[in-house]
Order: C-alpha cells, then sequence, then structure tokens
C-alpha cells in the first residue's frame, strides 16, 4: 500500500471495529484515493465504513464524513494526519466513534461522536465517492471534544465499555498509544456515560 495510488492510502486503512449484537463494523481511518483528499482546514473527507452480519455476509457500507482539521499545521505547509481511530457499538445501528487528528505544532485534537447507521446511503458498490451521485452520509452528532481535556489528550486509539455504575451509567474507557514516543504517554482515561 505505499506505492499505489488506489484503494487505502498508507496507514489509513481499516482502523476501527465494533461487534454488535448481530453485527459487525469496520471503518477505514481515512478517505481511499477514489474518495477524495485528506482533511484540511477547508474540507473535511469521506471515510468508510462497512458492517457485516455476525456470520460475515456483508450487509452494507456507508460513509462517515470526517471533520475538517481544526488548526493549521505550525509551519503553514507542515505536517497533520486526521482520521477515525475507533469506533465501539452502542447496537447494531449506533456507535461511538473517536475522531483524531495530530497537526505538527498544534498537537493533538479528539472528538467523540455517536453515529447513527439508519438513513444512509449504502455506496457498497460505488468505486468512488468523487462522482456526481448524491450519497447521504451517517449521521453524527458530537458527544464530547476531549480536546478541552487536562492534561491535553494524546493519541487517542481505543474505546470499550466497562462495568456498569451503581448509578445505572456505563464506563466509558478511552486509551491511547505513546508511539513508542517519550514525548507522548499511554493513557487511560474512563467516563461515566448514559445512552449505552
Amino acid at each position: 500500500m505505499t506505492e499505489t495510488t488506489s484503494g487505502p492510502r498508507r496507514n489509513f486503512g481499516f482502523e476501527g471495529l465494533a461487534i454488535a449484537p448481530r453485527t459487525i463494523a469496520a471503518i477505514t481511518e481515512g478517505p481511499r484515493h477514489e474518495d477524495g483528499e485528506p482533511p484540511t482546514v477547508r474540507h473535511g473527507a469521506p471515510t468508510r465504513i462497512t458492517v457485516w452480519s455476525r456470520s460475515g455476509r456483508t450487509l452494507g457500507q456507508f460513509v462517515y464524513p470526517l471533520d475538517r482539521l481544526p488548526a493549521e499545521p505550525v509551519p503553514q505547509g507542515g505536517h497533520s494526519d486526521s482520521g477515525v481511530s475507533e469506533i465501539l457499538a452502542i447496537d447494531d445501528d449506533r456507535h461511538l466513534a473517536l475522531e483524531r487528528s495530530w497537526i505538527e505544532g498544534v498537537g493533538y485534537r479528539v472528538k467523540l461522536y455517536e453515529i447513527d447507521l439508519r438513513g444512509a446511503t449504502n455506496v457498497l458498490g460505488r468505486d468512488s465517492l468523487l462522482t456526481r451521485r448524491p450519497y447521504r452520509p451517517v449521521a453524527k452528532r458530537l458527544v464530547t471534544d476531549l480536546s478541552t481535556l487536562r492534561p491535553p489528550v494524546q493519541n487517542l486509539e481505543s474505546l470499550a465499555w466497562g462495568p456498569r455504575l451503581d448509578t445505572g451509567e456505563c464506563t466509558l474507557v478511552i486509551g491511547s498509544d505513546d508511539n513508542f514516543d517519550s514525548a507522548e504517554a499511554t493513557q487511560f482515561l474512563a467516563f461515566a456515560a448514559r445512552g449505552c
């Protein structure tokens, strides 16, 4: 995948995987070459979430709309990457999506979204999303902007449900990957969540 100009971009293939009661879903971190350019501060980008039955039959593929980059790299023209690093099933139709950006000179920016596949267009048979054929992406609702946490968020890449609390809320655990970098940390953040 390092030299191709079709299919997934290098290091932007399947990144998130979720197992629901009747389905399994996987999402590519960023857009395939055929679906457009990665996000910039001027535009977002489409990535794809594929859903299978638990027996392995493909049920559909849907568009997840990545946000624009929240800031320009410093210096201008510096490195950045953005995409979905993990998904977690709420049920067969709804998932949590961890959308993470790293921007040179700025750091990590991470948002947690709830997405709903119901009503989204099945694009499984489309080789490209750049055609003029319209499609409806998955519905997306911001749950929280994790970039506001202190200490600052790191390379958040995992989601898991923990035990139910005495209050009836679920425990949501979010973990980071330190990238084998001494300037980064492995973090585990735990939250009480409703609606799970």
